[in-house]
């Protein structure tokens, strides 16, 4: 028993002999230092939050402007697909009346667009054949083109860009915020170990403020 005892006070001798060289003042400095740091970096993440948020709500506005334009792009394209089909049936109208299939050619030749001419002729041409296509407004049709897709195409893919970006600063913000309450506890931790007098207390409690500085800079650079 009484080795034990030696040796467990050996072990606190051992032990303070590693921290003399931790002094009153060093550690005064330590907490003053950790708390600089902590009230610097605390700035700087609500500083970055706010960037975050502002770059989230621009991307969301973009993406809702994209959706816009690609839903007037789609009723654009619907009302020239429309006009397309209403000139079609007027010319099938005319031209399958014998006493004005000429007029028929002439409003073919005269009024329809060029493309839509050769969306027609390539359907009377093929007309009659075997699964021959219902309607020259057909993928089969070398020569149909449908309005406005591409852009349509690329609004969509603009929209969606845009809400994952908004989406993905929107998770930036929320990894900041996490960074700032680590902060918020180290400047806490800072604190009580700035008035405690005891030094078991105080010491702890600024290596934990310094943890805490550690982890929030990981959040930071992982944002």
């Amino acid at each position: 028993m009484a080795d034990s005892g030696a040796e467990t006070q050996a072990e606190r001798d051992e032990a303070q002999r590693r921290w003399e060289w931790l002094t009153h003042d060093r550690l005064e400095v330590l907490i003053a230092v950790g708390l600089g740091i902590s009230a610097i970096l605390t700035a700087f993440t609500v500083y970055l939050v706010k960037t975050a948020d502002d770059h989230a709500e621009k991307a969301f506005n973009v993406a809702l402007t994209r959706v816009t334009e690609e839903t007037g792009a789609a009723l654009d394209a619907a009302e020239a697909r429309s006009a397309d089909e209403t000139f079609f049936l007027d010319y099938e109208t005319t031209r399958i009346n014998p006493h004005s299939e000429a007029g028929a050619h002439e409003l073919l030749e005269d009024v329809a667009r060029p493309a839509l001419r050769r969306q027609i002729r390539w359907w009377e041409e093929q007309r009659g054949e075997p699964g021959a296509a219902y309607t020259p407004f057909s993928e089969e049709n070398p020569f149909f083109v449908d309005h406005n897709a591409e852009r349509v195409a690329r609004l969509n893919a603009e929209a969606k860009h845009e809400f994952h970006s908004a989406e993905a600063y929107h998770e930036e913000s929320r990894r900041l915020i996490l960074a700032g309450i680590i902060l918020a506890t180290a400047l806490f931790l800072y604190g009580v170990a700035g008035v405690t007098r005891a030094r078991r207390i105080k010491v702890p409690l600024t290596l934990m403020g310094y943890v805490g500085i550690v982890l929030s800079l990981a959040a930071v650079i992982a944002a």
